[in-house]
């Protein structure tokens, strides 16, 4: 065995041990590690359990002074005599007691009282970041693993979310040099299940890689989904040029959402400047729907367009006031069948002061502030084509679920942006005014 074995006296290197002096020395301070460890480990869970014990249930625990005879023996309201201290001296069975009880309180609590608290919160951090436009993202109301989806795009992850934000705000490489004028309005928002939000809202950026820089508005619906703890751990975006079809929010593939962003990125754009202000409300496939703030403007009855174009500019050249596109012309019939027709034009916000006209057919008035669906043609505005388009509007709208009040042919409204002769392209509108009931919009 001497002769055969790789080490002189039988004995694997591996395991070969001689104690000297040095190792001894070893030995010993490993032995004094390893007692420092377990202590500081011991000390440290301890620790952390007293502390929880003493945040959650105070009167387990023993005062100085008392003696732990003493502290054991006490029942019911004595043992809320004593606030603090260590728990080594309560039985396991009354701590498993408490605990349990303590559990119990708290998930009818949460019942109760947590699951609106936390709703609440989250419609807060939902509205700063909207506003804000999600300057900053507060990702404490999020799942890490959210994941987003819309008819362009889909990611998971509370990263990737932040950086498609910031990226459509300009806040990043990217967003700097292809997004600006990024803007987010907020219209409500709303619980449609005990762990689901819906929000309504108008988005809209400007494309900076086109020379034309195009303004792109998207307007739609976000159905959150939320989790145990009432985080977001899901949101869909649907878009009404997209996804809305009877009313409904359908899901529709990619192509269809990327077919309406380049649509927008190459239509002709339209100048607003010296318009009538309003915010959109709807883009839908087929017309839009807008909120219109109340006016202060200029009215007159007609019998023909030149006649009424003629007394209202002679009225605000006199009054030297500015007026604003467009002209809104409304025909109405009465009980007895009479056809009348009126034009306003509107100048100031709502609640102003107009001067009195000196002719007596220019009268002023206060338009209160009103939704309209909006249907846009290129078509002069005839009765027939007036007729035709108010139709094909109202059977549109009232498909999505939106009420027009009134009978079909009782009144009338269109609008005409272009000059009377303009050879440009027009820009005519038919106007359905809204119920202001039964419309989801907060206007």
């Amino acid at each position: 065995t001497m002769a055969t074995h790789p080490c002189p006296g039988g004995i694997s290197p591996l395991y070969s041990f001689r104690p000297t002096q040095t190792s001894r020395k070893h030995r010993i301070l490993h032995v004094c590690l390893g007692v420092a460890l377990f202590s500081a480990l011991f000390l440290t869970f301890r620790g952390k359990n007293s502390a929880r014990l003493a945040t959650t249930a105070p009167h387990l625990t023993r005062p100085r002074g008392v003696a732990p005879s003493r502290f054991k023996g006490l029942r019911g309201g004595d043992v809320h005599k004593f606030p603090k201290v260590s728990v080594s001296s309560v039985s396991p069975r009354r701590r498993n007691q408490y605990m349990a009880r303590s559990a119990a309180d708290e998930a009818v609590q949460t019942v109760n009282t947590g699951a609106p608290d936390k709703l609440e919160e989250l419609k807060q951090c939902i509205t700063r970041e909207y506003n804000s436009f999600f300057d900053p993202l507060e990702p404490a109301f999020y799942n890490k693993e959210v994941e987003f989806i819309d008819p362009m795009t889909s990611f998971q992850g509370i990263e990737k979310y932040r950086k498609n934000v910031d990226m459509l705000a300009g806040r990043t490489l990217l967003g700097l040099f292809a997004f600006t004028d990024a803007d987010l309005k907020l219209h409500n928002i709303s619980q449609t299940s005990e762990r689901s939000l819906r929000t309504r809202w108008t988005l809209q950026f400007r494309f900076k890689l086109l020379p034309w820089k195009p303004l792109c508005i998207f307007t739609g619906v976000s159905d959150y989904t939320l989790d145990e703890q009432y985080k977001v751990l899901s949101q869909k975006d649907y878009w009404d040029s997209v996804n809305l079809e009877g009313g409904e929010y359908l899901k529709k593939g990619t192509l269809e959402g990327l077919k309406d962003f380049l649509n927008q990125l190459f239509q002709p754009q339209q100048s607003h400047v010296g318009e009538l202000s309003y915010t959109l409300l709807r883009r839908a496939k087929g017309y839009e729907v807008r909120a219109y703030p109340g006016f202060s403007g200029a009215q007159v009855e007609y019998n023909s367009r030149n006649q009424a174009w003629e007394e209202l500019g002679k009225y605000f050249s006199e009054s030297k006031i500015e007026f604003l596109k467009p002209s809104i012309m409304e025909a109405s019939k009465s009980s007895n069948g009479e056809l009348s027709k009126r034009m306003t034009w509107p100048a100031i916000g709502q609640g102003a002061s107009l001067p009195m006209p000196s002719s007596s057919s220019v009268k002023v008035i206060n338009v209160p502030p009103t939704v309209y669906a909006v249907l846009t043609t290129s078509e002069p505005l005839t009765e027939v084509t007036v007729s035709m388009y108010s139709t094909d509007l109202r059977k549109q709208v009232e498909r999505d679920g939106l009420v027009v009040p009134g009978p079909q042919d009782k009144s009338l409204i269109f609008a005409q942006f272009d000059e009377l002769y303009s050879l440009s392209e027009r820009r005519n509108e038919i106007w359905l005014p809204l119920s202001s009931s039964e419309h989801p919009w907060p206007f």
